[in-house]
């Protein structure tokens, strides 16, 4: 469970060294998902999740040439992406037209 100290004299802010000696009344209780990348302890770290994603299984990284990743940036930021969207949606689609491809 993570607390955050509200930002009062003698709270949490004035010192961060020390620990909050005041009643509980005062704290709300967050999500430690919300704190996450703050430094908190118990928040986790990493970077905050984007609102409705989906949580990545795995990691892939592709090696590149300048210009193929200038290529793949340029397609892109023309259909509106981001680099890591549009290269899971090509993928994807390349997958889709093995399948059929093969099912014939």
């Amino acid at each position: 469970m993570l607390w955050i100290w509200p930002a009062e004299p003698g709270g949490w802010l004035s010192d961060l060294r020390r620990a909050w000696t005041a009643g509980r009344r005062g704290l709300e209780k967050a999500e430690p998902a919300l704190a996450r990348g703050t430094g908190w302890p118990g928040a986790g770290g990493g970077r905050p999740r984007r609102v409705g994603a989906e949580v990545s299984a795995k990691r892939l990284t592709l090696r590149a040439t300048a210009d193929e990743m200038a290529a793949w940036e340029e397609r892109a930021e023309a259909e509106g992406k981001p680099l890591a969207g549009w290269s899971r949606d090509e993928l994807n689609a390349a997958v889709e037209r093995a399948r059929a491809k093969k099912s014939k």
